[in-house]
């Protein structure tokens, strides 16, 4: 009977090789995964995967009628314990990364063949099926997921993630000086401190890092010493093995690679094979920076007990590890007008035009991801979640300055230039109100944490990452990024 369903199919079927990508983790076009619902249908010709709303529109647009049916039910494990083993890669949910839940599931797929318009199932394992439906079958099964090969495709020739390139100071000029350097017990040569130290490849002077915005670290003494001689190299020690060193040139102010890292140790006594790992490498602190981004309580309004908020235009977005400031960026501009009728209110133009080159069309992906934050359908509210009330003001100097932003356009506006410059501009006279801002906490824009705070609906909500909530005490004062809207005037 399986068989002669799947006849008139069968020369569309393909089997996967190492070439192919197949999209198996979540929709195309939306974000349903195999744990959603309805689970995810993987197209058995081209690969591509979509939800049962999308897999209809792909149908009529290709004709192509086979797919596997992936759906995964995830469990939680009771009475089990959970690794509190710290993590050593700059990941979230993966072995060797961030346990963000603290709990331990387990998993069972269902897994069937689908074939379109009438969605008839045919229930795996089944040994009547052709024998290349049941390799492409196994092989769509087995095959990384094409998200995994694309950031393995990303990382190549990467360590953990960083790229670095060779220094154009390789061939460096190093001081006969007779410094030798012991293969333990250093300190810097300023203040005596015995971690984060780095060794001057060119002089052979040891010297503390850089302090951390915690007030970890060390005393600068390193960066001083560049300063004072421009000897550009230097090289954690701690960090040095074989197989891999932390090594930094301050005149390119990146990590490099020294490919004759061997050679310019040997100038100052010290032989590589002797050396072993014993002080945290920078992907490592930076590990441990992500691990206390609960610390900084101000931006997050992590003081007050925030009213969760729920609906469409009220979606969080999940935190892969470093992407707070990418989730920041993403909700301002999807709040602005113009971003939502673009994407939102046209995506399904979108998809329709482009749904066989979804992946890589950034119409696409801008469009899913409006899909995502304005459908509704990946914010909704517990049962027991109450509606949020609207905060009553204290008559406090605070409370004062928020009206004064969130009722901007109420206030009069007679400036005589609001009636001239009307007709330049499409929304209104050279009156703004703030709409948004985007906070950070860090050692730099590139480190640290990143929040953001957007006016909607008349109040101020604040999105933290994944955490979506009414806002209570809107930090305007620390923003790093403030977005204004011109007040439209009538």
């Amino acid at each position: 009977m399986a068989t002669s369903m799947l006849l008139p199919f069968i020369q569309k079927v393909r089997i996967p090789t190492s070439g192919d990508k197949v999209y198996k983790e979540e929709c195309v076009l939306c974000f349903d995964t195999p744990e959603s619902e309805n689970g995810l249908y993987i197209c058995m010709s081209l690969f591509l995967g979509f939800c049962r709303k999308h897999v209809q529109a792909y149908f009529f647009k290709t004709s192509n009628s086979l797919f596997l049916h992936l759906k995964r039910f995830k469990r939680e494990v009771e009475g089990t314990d959970v690794s509190t083993s710290n993590p050593t890669k700059l990941a979230i949910g993966l072995e060797g990364g961030f346990n963000v839940g603290g709990k331990k599931y387990e998993y069972e797929d269902h897994n069937s063949i689908v074939l379109l318009p009438e969605f008839h199932v045919i229930s795996l394992p089944c040994p009547d099926l052709p024998e290349s439906v049941q390799l492409s079958i196994g092989s769509i099964l087995e095959i990384d997921a094409a998200s995994i090969q694309e950031e393995a495709d990303a990382l190549a020739g990467t360590w953990d993630g960083m790229a670095r390139e060779i220094t154009k100071h390789a061939e460096l000029n190093q001081l006969d000086n007779g410094v030798k350097i012991p293969p333990k017990d250093w300190q810097c040569q300023v203040c005596g401190l015995k971690e984060n130290l780095w060794l001057n490849l060119t002089d052979g002077a040891i010297h503390c890092g850089r302090k951390y915005f915690n007030g970890q670290g060390g005393n600068n003494h390193a960066v001083e010493h560049y300063e004072k001689t421009k000897y550009p190299l230097v090289v954690k020690l701690g960090t040095i093995t074989s197989e891999a060193s932390d090594v930094y040139s301050y005149d390119e102010d990146n990590m490099v690679v020294d490919p004759y890292l061997p050679q310019h140790l040997a100038h100052f006594g010290i032989n590589i094979k002797d050396l072993q790992k014993t002080d945290k490498s920078m992907v490592e602190l930076e590990i441990d920076l992500n691990q206390r981004i609960g610390e900084w309580a101000i931006i997050q309004e992590s003081g007050t007990k925030l009213v969760p908020l729920f609906g469409p235009g009220y979606t969080g977005l999940e935190n892969l590890g470093n992407s707070c400031y990418l989730n920041s960026v993403m909700q301002v501009l999807f709040n602005i007008p113009d971003f939502v009728k673009c994407y939102y209110e046209k995506c399904d133009n979108i998809f329709n035009e482009f749904i066989l080159d979804a992946p890589r069309n950034i119409n696409v992906q801008m469009a899913k991801l409006a899909y995502g934050l304005w459908s509704g359908e990946y914010s909704n509210a517990p049962e027991n979640a109450k509606d949020p009330k609207e905060p009553v003001p204290d008559n406090n100097l605070e409370r004062a300055v928020d009206w004064i932003f969130s009722h901007a356009e109420e206030m009069e506006v007679d400036s005589p230039a609001a009636t001239e410059v009307k007709a330049q501009f499409r929304d209104g006279a050279e009156k703004y109100k703030l709409v948004a801002f985007i906070s950070h906490m860090g050692t730099s824009t590139v480190a640290g944490h990143y929040v953001c705070h957007i006016f909607k609906d008349g109040r101020w909500v604040i999105f933290n990452d994944n955490k979506v909530a009414l806002s209570e005490n809107p930090p305007k004062d620390l923003a790093y990024l403030y977005i204004y809207q011109r007040i439209s005037v009538s």
